[in-house]
């Protein structure tokens, strides 16, 4: 079953050596909102990847780095092993990719993209 969707990578402000991988249907924004009331530190995005198969696409990710899973979703990984999984390790031609350095530029990422 294809699952239409985003998958984000997130990090806590300050904090490039611990990622969380997962996906979402609705917004990675909206997920991150989620995410943060439970979490003292501020969360970031740094990647999110449109894809018509999120479900397959995140755990494709989650085998990929599953050596390096610290708790639940949260993989200690480099911003430089996610930028190669990225680009070499996922398949899909319908994907699009975007990285961004801080959540304040997100939304303008996608309200110029046209993907949401």
């Amino acid at each position: 079953m294809e699952t239409d969707g985003w998958v984000y990578f997130i990090h806590e402000k300050d904090n490039f050596a611990l990622f969380k991988i997962g996906m979402t249907k609705r917004t990675p924004e909206e997920r991150i909102a989620e995410l943060q009331t439970g979490n003292p530190s501020e969360l970031l995005i740094f990647a999110v990847i449109r894809t018509t198969d999120a479900l397959k696409c995140e755990k494709m990710l989650h085998r990929l780095f599953s050596r390096y899973r610290k708790r639940g979703e949260w993989f200690s990984i480099s911003v430089k092993d996610i930028r190669q999984a990225c680009r070499h390790n996922i398949g899909y031609e319908e994907r699009e990719i975007f990285f961004t350095p801080a959540r304040r530029f997100f939304g303008m990422l996608f309200r110029g993209c046209g993907c949401l």
